[in-house]
């Protein structure tokens, strides 16, 4: 039997507390894509970004990693 294949992402964001919980969901949904682990780049946001990224955290399917 071939290995269990696994995927992580890199996501660059700045400011997308507006946008970042779909762009999770997204992620949450893909079938078949076998994503293990999400790192999440922070570049200077000054918004409520990476507050809402640990709200959704723990609902998700993969892993996660602020940066």
């Amino acid at each position: 039997m071939p290995p269990a294949r696994s995927l992580v992402a890199a996501i660059p964001v700045r400011n997308e507390a507006e946008r970042i919980g779909h762009c999770l969901h997204a992620l949450a949904t893909q079938q078949g894509a076998g994503l293990t682990h999400a790192v999440v780049l922070l570049n200077n946001c000054t918004d409520t970004t990476a507050d809402r990224i640990r709200a959704i955290s723990p609902h998700l399917p993969f892993s996660l990693s602020l940066i």
